[in-house]
Order: C-alpha cells, then sequence, then structure tokens
C-alpha cells in the first residue's frame, strides 16, 4: 500500500480505539502526519512506506514536539531498504521507535503489547530480572546450569538477572526449562526515545519577527522555533504551551492556523498569532490575533486573557 492508503488505515484505527485523532492533511513540508489523543496518551506519528526515508530534522522536530507537549513519537512503516518489517518487533530510527500496521493493530484493539525488539546483531527482548533470580535461587538451580540451558556464559546469566536484554532463542529456552513468563512487554507510548537536541532559540536580530519572540523569552517563556511543523515556534512556560505562529495574514496563514488549532485542541494546548501590524481579523479560525504592540505591553495574565477573548470573538 502506499503511504495514504497506510494514513487512511492509521486514521480508521485510531479513531476506532478511542482517539481524537488530526485530520490527514497532504503536506509533505510537515514532519508528523498524524496528532491523536486518547485519555494521557498523546501522540506524534509518521507513516512511511520505507523506515529509512525518515529524515534527520524530521526525526528531531517530532521528538521536540513529543518533549515539549509531553507526548509519544511513533513510525508505523512496512518495510526498510534491507527487506520487510517483522510483526511483533520494535524497530528503532533515529531514536524513534518503529511497529509494522499490524503490530500496532494489535496494540490498540487487543493490547497484545510486542515483546521483540531489533538492534544490532539481532532481535532480543527484556526479561524479569529478579523472577528469573527468584526462580533459579528457590530451586537451587546454578547459574551454570542455566547458562547450558540458553547457550550463553554464566557472567551473561547474572547479567541478565540484573535487567540486561537477551536474544529471543536464549529466552525462550529459558522460560521453557522453568516453565515461568519472564519477557516484558514493550509499550511502545513508553519508549525511552533520545531527547532531541535542540534548546530554546532565537530568531536572528535582523529579522522582522525578533521582538516577538524575544518579548516572549522576556515574559518567561522558551522559545522553541520549528522548521517542519505548521506553526512557527513551540512556546512553553511553565508547562503551558504556546503553538505559535508569526506573520500577516494570507491564505498559507490560515492553513497552517487550522491545523495548528487543531495540534492545540488535541494536545490541549493554546494556539495564538502574533502580527507585526494590526489587521481586521481578532482571531483565524479560532486562533487569536495578538499585535506586537499588545505583546510588548501586556503583563503574562493580561495576554492570557486577550487571548481567551479573542478566541471566543
Amino acid at each position: 500500500m502506499d503511504k495514504w492508503e497506510l494514513l487512511n488505515q492509521i486514521y480508521e484505527l485510531l479513531s476506532k480505539t478511542g482517539f481524537y485523532v488530526s485530520k490527514i492533511h497532504r503536506i509533505r513540508s510537515i514532519s508528523f502526519d498524524i496528532v491523536a489523543r486518547r485519555d494521557n496518551d498523546l501522540l506524534i506519528l509518521k507513516a512511511l512506506q520505507n523506515v529509512d526515508a525518515l529524515s534527520y530534522r524530521d526525526a528531531e522536530e517530532m521528538k521536540l514536539l513529543a518533549d515539549v507537549l509531553e507526548g509519544s513519537v511513533l513510525i508505523i512503516s512496512e518495510k526498510s531498504s534491507s527487506g520487510p518489517l517483522e510483526d511483533g518487533v520494535v524497530y528503532s530510527r533515529l531514536g524513534i521507535p518503529v511497529l509494522t500496521f499490524q503490530t500496532f493493530k494489535e496494540f490498540l484493539e487487543e493490547g497484545d503489547a510486542p515483546l521483540v525488539f531489533a538492534a544490532p546483531g539481532g532481535f532480543y527482548v527484556q526479561i524479569d530480572g529478579e523472577t528469573l533470580k527468584g526462580v533459579r535461587e528457590s530451586r537451587g538451580i546454578s547459574r551454570g546450569e542455566l547458562a547450558e540451558v540458553a547457550g550463553v556464559s554464566r557472567k551473561a546469566i547474572q547479567m541478565y538477572e540484573e535487567g540486561m536484554s537477551m536474544e529471543v532463542e536464549a529466552a525462550i529456552a529459558l522460560e521453557e526449562y522453568l516453565g515461568v513468563p519472564l519477557l516484558i512487554p514493550l509499550d511502545p507510548f513508553s519508549y525511552e526515545y533520545e531527547k532531541p537536541n535542540v534548546e530554546s532559540t532565537m530568531p536572528e536580530k535582523s529579522s522582522e519577527y525578533y521582538e516577538i519572540f524575544i518579548s516572549l523569552d522576556r515574559k518567561g517563556y522558551h522559545v522553541f522555533q520549528t522548521t517542519k511543523s505548521p506553526f512557527d515556534a513551540l512556546s512553553e512556560r511553565q508547562k503551558k504551551v504556546l503553538l505559535t505562529n508569526v506573520g500577516n495574514y494570507s491564505r498559507t496563514m490560515v492553513k497552517k492556523a487550522e491545523i495548528a488549532k487543531e495540534v492545540s485542541d488535541i494536545a490541549e494546548q493554546d494556539a495564538v498569532i502574533f502580527v507585526r501590524e494590526e489587521i481586521k481579523k481578532s482571531n483565524i479560525v479560532g486562533v487569536p490575533v495578538i499585535t506586537l504592540e499588545e505583546l510588548l505591553k501586556a503583563s503574562i495574565e493580561e495576554l492570557m486573557e486577550l487571548m481567551m477573548e479573542r478566541k471566543e470573538e
């Protein structure tokens, strides 16, 4: 299937399993494809026919969004350059977990979390080391005996008991020998992805929007500029986030505002548009418009009140 067929299947699956899902926008310049929320789970998701097509910039921006919005990142893909991806396995690209659609479907519909993850050298599992050690000691089994069963060294058994992951074949051999479950399911939404390599940023002083961003900075906001999102920055202060657009009224601004509004609603945060000069509209598709002059004069409390008023006008 092509990317758009895959995205439609993902959209239907998420909707069916209780997620509030953003529309599918055919805009290739955006790092993500879908944002979805169910209760406390916020997903920043991208679909790729070939997972190796994921760019570093897209990956970093997806991780930035997840980090600031307190969500999870996920790639759904069916193959890599070396061949089809296997169901039931968690892969990784540029620090982001990757699942096949079938694996994702089974996790959402049945609650069947994958048990296996791919890493250099093969497929591995995470086992419950405390259970392994407890069963071994309670039955008087030596590490040497288990090492012989699993085809590994005594030192490896000790490391498994201390939490080291192990190859699939060795884990299955130990489970069958001991007759107890050892494998730990892998929750894709709790994947400990690598943090994005970004810091709060300011545009060049020559930028016509420098005053807007520096004013937000002086009001205590950490401003993270974006280049692959339908907004120009994420402005975060005390866990409250503004999906921030800057610019003049145009068709492009309206389109960006539509997507930013949708994402902000799903992420349960606010969106705002800052302009240098006053325009006739107090909001664009429900996203409040604030002028630079108003931003410079307003306190944090006044800014929030102004945004709320214009959001509802």
